[in-house]
């Protein structure tokens, strides 16, 4: 990446929370990669789960609603 110019454009910024998914590490490596060159150091990464071909009953309590997909919830 080239030399940023304006590290502390995002002073201030509020915590951010990133959701990405286990299976996808490298997507990881690259939002990191732009938060170090940004300077932010607020951010939490959230584990994300891809349930769009699992049927999610057995570890989901309650109910959501009919039209929404695995991939959603």
């Amino acid at each position: 990446m080239d030399k940023n110019k304006s590290t502390d454009k995002l002073k201030g910024i509020p915590h951010i929370y990133c959701i990405n998914l286990d299976a996808e590490p490298h997507r990881w490596e690259s939002v990191e990669t732009m938060f170090k060159y940004w300077n932010v150091k607020n951010y939490t990464r959230i584990s994300a789960y891809d349930g769009r071909e699992d049927d999610l009953s057995d570890i989901l309590k309650g109910r959501y609603p009919d039209q929404m997909t695995g991939g959603e919830v």
